[in-house]
């Protein structure tokens, strides 16, 4: 309050004393040598002020200069002003690390009024950003203020400690809050700087709920405990069918087998697994091992996923051998109707529209779909016929809504 006070008086002195010396500006005349100068009075008072202020800012800088290069010259020329003032700064020092003591026992003691009380006896001795910054990050993890731990600690740049308090931080906000999205995000980076049991579990079921399966597997790995402790049986079949659809994406197709067989051991009918059981096959060129094992399957029970996958391994061969190859495994099907479904679609699939239209139409007086008059719909688009193009739609509509 005072000094904006004084400070307020000292413009206004300074401003009324240069307006009063405009409205009374007399001359100066200098004579010297033989020489004359002749200038205003307020002219030569801005002169001398800025050389003055010259010459001491160029004292000071060479006294600075001296005293890096020539300490001992510089305590020469001013013994008295360079003990006193390295007296005082010594003194403050100690006073401040005095303060510094006492401040970390409050800490430990947990003593609030004594911890504010030497925090800021301890800012007034000693101006040190970082240990500042430190010690009023550590009152805030003793408080647990995790805004100020933050706010604190982010100015350690480029340390890893602090870099993980901070991330602690964040954490246990996003818990506070619930904010399960940036549980996982700040979570899953402070697992990779510091292996915290108690992180991960909390991770696991947050990870489960999202379908996060690659990153329970990541945290399980960390946590280096059995799966069967951590997820129960569907949870277990989850992780090792993301685990199969992962490996079979990155090529990685003996590893896809492998996760497909454990699920298949479980459940024998998992036409998924299958599925990518024999597609894994396919793409590591094993073709006649995936004809063999389809041909056993659709004699035991006709999946139309079979046909489907049966087509996928001989898709480089002329559309005429594909269609026989079809109707080689198709004959003598359990279920007839299927096989006829299958051929018919094949058929449209390759360009044989003709004969998609007369298998689907006679599998439609049996046994009607709305699949099989959308097909037989576009079939007929696809060859002209207009009115059976409608006809199909309408069938297929009212199949529909029966």
């Amino acid at each position: 309050m005072f000094t904006v006070f004084w400070f307020i008086i000292t413009l206004f002195f300074i401003t009324y004393s240069v307006a009063w010396l405009a409205d009374n500006n007399g001359s100066v005349l200098v004579n010297w040598l033989g020489y004359e100068l002749q200038t205003d009075v307020l002219t030569i008072i801005i002169v001398t002020i800025i050389l003055t202020v010259s010459i001491i800012l160029l004292a000071s800088f060479l006294t600075r200069i001296l005293a890096i290069k020539f300490p001992s010259l510089l305590k020469f020329f001013f013994k008295r002003n360079y003990t006193r003032s390295l007296e005082k700064i010594v003194n403050r020092q100690r006073q401040g690390f005095d303060e510094l003591a006492n401040l970390l026992l409050a800490i430990e003691n947990n003593d609030e009024k004594y911890i504010d009380i030497h925090q800021k006896n301890f800012l007034k001795k000693i101006k040190h950003k970082k240990i500042n910054d430190f010690i009023l990050g550590k009152i805030a993890l003793i408080q647990k203020d995790n805004v100020k731990i933050i706010k604190y600690f982010s100015q350690f740049i480029g340390n890893n400690n602090a870099n993980i308090l901070c991330l602690k931080a964040r954490f246990n906000l996003a818990l506070k809050q619930n904010d399960e999205t940036r549980i996982i995000a700040w979570g899953k980076q402070l697992c990779k700087l510091e292996n915290n049991s108690e992180i991960v579990k909390t991770l696991i079921p947050i990870c489960k709920k999202h379908g996060l399966w690659q990153d329970v597997k990541e945290l399980l790995k960390l946590l280096g405990d059995e799966i069967e402790g951590h997820l129960d049986a569907n949870e277990i079949d989850a992780l090792n069918l993301f685990e199969m659809k992962y490996f079979y994406q990155k090529n990685k197709f003996f590893k896809a087998q492998k996760y497909a067989k454990i699920l298949l051991r479980k459940d024998e009918n998992s036409t998924l697994a299958m599925s990518y059981y024999l597609k894994s096959w396919i793409k590591l060129g094993f073709r006649f091992c995936v004809s063999k094992k389809i041909k056993k399957l659709w004699q035991k029970n006709p999946q139309l996923f079979l046909a489907e996958i049966y087509d996928l391994n001989f898709q480089k061969f002329s559309n005429k051998r594909r269609f026989n190859l079809m109707k080689k495994l198709l004959k003598n099907s359990k279920d007839q109707n299927l096989a006829n479904f299958v051929l018919g679609k094949l058929a449209f699939k390759i360009g044989f529209y003709q004969q998609s239209i007369e298998i689907l139409q006679a599998l439609a007086l049996q046994n009607p779909s709305q699949r099989i008059y959308q097909i037989l719909a576009k079939a007929h688009q696809l060859l002209g016929n207009n009115l059976e193009n409608q006809k199909n739609l309408t069938l297929a509509k009212n199949f529909t809504k029966s």
